[in-house]
């Protein structure tokens, strides 16, 4: 059975230590049991970081629209930005990606991956989002976890379809499911004791 936990963590100034190996088709070794959800990061103050870019979601959108009517593509991760404003670079992305694609590795393992980003629990939410801020601080250089909520949105798909589908992973034995089946043997044999007791009476 699915267990849900907290941890505490350290301050986001030595998140960076929190990054080691990263194994995309495993789910992290603390969590194959249960889904480890930290303790909520501490919230930025944007006045703090002045020269960081896209605060608000909505900064973003208007961002994007203004590049378009200039007839400029658009990068569909170019929220992603450092404290000075200047973009993430396509080798921090990747690892950014293979780090998201092994919590919903583990969300897999634990039966907890939803069909779609929008169809997701709140447990599988808070687990995502928070693992995200820890191990990469740009992703709290934001309101309300937006760009961690975008980036999922971006990439999900690409797991889901790819790595899910590859049948490498593995899943939990559901609990409740072993339980079903041992009353069901339980009852056959308790039906099955019964009827030849009455054939013996």
């Amino acid at each position: 059975m699915t267990t849900i936990a907290t941890s505490r963590t350290p301050s986001l100034a030595h998140s960076k230590s929190l990054v080691g190996p990263l194994q995309p088709l495993q789910p992290d070794k603390d969590d194959v049991d249960k889904l480890v959800i930290p303790c909520v990061p501490e919230e930025l103050d944007p006045d703090d970081y002045q020269s960081a870019r896209f605060w608000t979601q909505i900064g973003w959108n208007n961002h994007k629209k203004h590049q378009v009517n200039q007839g400029l593509n658009v990068k569909s991760l170019g929220f992603m930005c450092d404290a000075d404003g200047d973009p993430v670079s396509k080798e921090r992305l990747a690892t950014m990606t293979k780090r998201a694609k092994q919590l919903w590795t583990t969300c897999y393992h634990l039966r907890m991956d939803p069909p779609s980003w929008t169809k997701k629990t709140e447990d599988v939410s808070s687990y995502f989002l928070r693992n995200m801020r820890i191990s990469f601080p740009k992703f709290a250089l934001c309101e309300e976890n937006w760009k961690a909520e975008a980036f999922a949105v971006i990439r999900y798909p690409d797991w889901a379809s790819d790595v899910r589908g590859s049948g490498t992973l593995t899943r939990e034995l559901l609990f409740n499911t072993l339980i079903s089946i041992m009353y069901a043997h339980s009852s056959r044999q308790t039906s099955i004791e019964g009827k030849a007791k009455r054939r013996r009476q």
